[in-house]
């Protein structure tokens, strides 16, 4: 919680937050002894390095592997391959042969049978180095929500829309 201003009434220690956190401190407040600290700036990390960090607390939290948590919210919250005339990207390939073989961000979309063999269809995602602004922002906002639900403590809503802002500036 950010306070803003501290002052006293008698015996009273009054702290001026947002209206969120002084709701939700006051919703959780039990009486006993506190100690109030400042809390040390944690180094700023950029959107990219945001999204990884909650990857690798997301799959901690499920027991799954890095890669496997990147995937799916990629493919959960990222971006379909277009190309240059904006079609959608996607192919079949013999059921048999893993796709990810060759390419992580692939979702199967159907099977089909020709000439008696058996085909699955695939669209293609984006990597998430290949992502605009616009497009990690969704990224990140579903991994932020994902790790939300999990219980995983994630930053606060401004400090996000803070990283996406910097992202889109470089950009």
């Amino acid at each position: 919680m950010k306070i803003n201003a501290c002052m006293t009434a008698g015996t009273a220690l009054i702290l001026e937050t947002s209206p969120d956190d002084a709701k939700e401190f006051a919703e959780k407040f039990k009486a006993g002894e506190y100690k109030i600290t400042a809390v040390k700036q944690k180094r700023s990390l950029d959107a990219n390095a945001y999204f990884h960090v909650l990857v690798g607390e997301i799959a901690s939290k499920l027991r799954a592997g890095f890669e496997e948590t990147k995937r799916n919210l990629n493919l959960d919250y990222g971006t379909v391959a277009t190309d240059d005339t904006g079609a959608v990207i996607g192919f079949k390939m013999l059921s048999a042969i893993d796709p990810a073989k060759f390419y992580k961000y692939t979702r199967a979309i159907g099977h089909k049978t020709e000439n008696k063999k058996q085909f699955t269809c695939y669209l293609l995602y984006k990597r998430t180095s290949e992502l605009d602004s616009k497009e990690f922002s969704r990224l990140i906002e579903g991994t932020v929500t994902e790790a939300r639900e999990l219980g995983i403590e994630t930053l606060r809503d401004e400090e996000i829309n803070e990283l996406i802002k910097y992202m889109e500036q470089r950009q």
